[in-house]
């Protein structure tokens, strides 16, 4: 989910709550990460987050208006 204005993008996700897949270790933080179009060549991290709810928000300000981006969300647990 995502709320967009010309320079900011608020992105918002759900905490997975369970193990399965995961090497039955939990999830300790996210990491967002960004990449800028059209040809969207490298991904750069945004922030990491840790987990205090099961739905997580975060807001990315100084974006250029006008250009396209994409975002990802990684889990990260003790393996990494």
């Amino acid at each position: 989910t995502s709320l967009v204005t010309a320079r900011t993008i608020t992105v918002s996700w759900t905490a997975l709550t369970t193990t399965f897949n995961t090497g039955d270790s939990s999830i300790t933080s996210y990491a967002l990460w960004q990449s800028e179009g059209p040809s969207y060549p490298t991904w750069t991290e945004v922030r990491g987050l840790t987990t205090a709810d099961t739905t997580l928000t975060t807001t990315v300000t100084g974006l250029t208006p006008n250009t396209a981006y994409k975002y990802k969300v990684a889990a990260i647990n003790h393996y990494g």
